[in-house]
């Protein structure tokens, strides 16, 4: 009876140890309570990087003749990101074409042509003026204008936070 109670307590005890074990406890590892605001602040902080923050008209841009004897504006336009590299970015560009006075502090004069908006928040539309061997935007526009008169263009890129950028070209020449 004693060897029958020893054998049966030594066996409960084995199973309550086997069933309890005997190593550490895992720790459990859960994501740290973290304020949505602050972790969205990080994220756009990291994506405005991105954002173009200038603009810059690069010399290719000229006036060239059309096949029907009439004369386009050709625009090769940059959008830079806070570290000066070239990105695309949907927004919205401004054409404005004014006369250019010498000796004068702004050298805007009059302005001679405003064009409508071009609107490429859309991907769709945003490829269509996107040259990605240039990584430009390239944009044409008609050009009913006297050529041998000097001009100066003013671009007004509204970006989807409604930022607005600008820059001017003031070196129009016709080939």
């Amino acid at each position: 009876m004693k060897k029958r109670n020893f054998t049966l307590w030594f066996a409960s005890a084995i199973l309550i140890f086997n069933a309890l074990g005997c190593e550490n406890p895992r720790p459990v590892i859960t994501k740290p309570q973290i304020n949505d605001n602050a972790e969205n602040i990080d994220v756009m902080a990291v994506y405005s990087q991105y954002h173009p923050k200038k603009l810059k008209i690069t010399p290719l841009t000229t006036l060239v003749k059309t096949n029907e004897d009439g004369i386009n504006l050709r625009i090769y336009v940059n959008m830079l990101d806070s570290t000066g590299l070239r990105v695309r970015s949907p927004a919205i560009f401004r054409f404005e074409l004014y006369q250019h006075i010498q000796r004068t502090g702004t050298s805007k004069g009059k302005r001679v042509a405003i064009w409508s908006d071009i609107n490429i928040n859309l991907d769709e539309e945003n490829l269509k003026y996107w040259k990605d061997f240039l990584r430009s935007y390239e944009f044409i526009l008609p050009f009913p204008y006297p050529t041998d008169t000097k001009y100066v263009l003013l671009l007004t890129c509204i970006t989807p936070d409604s930022k607005r950028i600008y820059t001017e070209f003031s070196q129009l020449s016709y080939k």
